[in-house]
């Protein structure tokens, strides 16, 4: 089954390199999800001789839940790349569904964006591939960056499935006692909705701005993924019990269109919207 849609322009994989990235990735992801079955649709492969290419990309565009834009300058003078991104961020319809840039080759409309694509995916995390893309895979660095690369996907597509599954109607959110550890589930949804909001600047940020972030901001790390960073935000934010209204109101205030998202998290937690 795709999870995954790889975007890229014509000609950008002439030697071979964005294909070894996708066998390599979509085997790290097969083994750390569990799912014998889990695919990374890539055109060349997928599509069969004499199928309409076009109504076929369309199609498994339409199904799979994350798509994977190749980033470089190719990506944004390629009208199909550029149509894939639009229509894809379009359509998105809540946590079960993300864009994963890949940042592959230095693309100034990425840096300082002209385009509604280049300003979608400025808005977006992405991963840097830039510094290892031309080191061999029998590289240390370079397979230490797909096993980080895959750790993150396959705690994005974990996280999805589990907000994918109905909440069942006999077990309302209630709200927790200070000494009470929260549900693992609550806090999996708290940490990808912040993946989701942020970028990892913004989201440091954004705690430095909060009531008594003194508290906490000097324990957070530096550096690292957006996912880790969340994480252990997530972590002392419930520690020094401070996800309370004020923490929520403050996060509806900087993400004010996010409401249809950031509410049923909330509730979660026992704060409501």
């Amino acid at each position: 089954m795709y999870k995954i849609f790889l975007s890229y322009p014509t000609g950008a994989d002439q030697d071979g390199e964005i294909t070894e990235f996708r066998k390599k990735l979509e085997n790290q992801l097969r083994m750390k999800t569990g799912d014998r079955e889990l695919a990374i649709f890539q055109d060349q492969e997928a599509i069969a001789l004499g199928q309409s290419w076009q109504a076929r990309l369309e199609r498994e565009l339409d199904k799979v839940p994350f798509l994977m834009p190749i980033v470089q300058p190719l990506f944004f003078t390629s009208h199909w790349c550029v149509q894939e991104l639009t229509d894809f961020h379009a359509r998105m319809g809540g946590e079960d569904q993300r864009i994963l840039p890949i940042y592959w080759v230095q693309s100034n409309e990425l840096e300082n964006p002209t385009s509604d694509a280049g300003r979608i995916l400025k808005e977006l995390q992405y991963f840097d591939w830039r510094p290892v893309r031309a080191e061999p895979w029998g590289n240390a660095v370079k397979r230490r960056q797909l096993n980080v690369l895959s750790d993150e996907i396959a705690n994005i597509i974990g996280q999805a499935s589990a907000t994918a599954s109905p909440t069942p109607r006999t077990n309302p959110p209630s709200t927790l006692s200070s000494t009470d550890p929260p549900p693992k589930a609550n806090v999996r949804r708290l940490v990808d909705l912040l993946v989701s909001c942020f970028s990892a600047s913004e989201l440091r940020r954004f705690i430095q701005w909060l009531p008594d972030a003194s508290r906490i901001v000097n324990r957070l790390p530096e550096g690292g993924s957006l996912f880790g960073l969340a994480a252990d935000s997530v972590d002392l934010l419930v520690r020094e019990g401070m996800l309370d209204d004020a923490f929520w109101r403050a996060l509806l205030e900087e993400r004010p269109r996010r409401h249809g998202d950031i509410a049923p998290v909330a509730a979660l937690w026992g704060v409501i919207l």
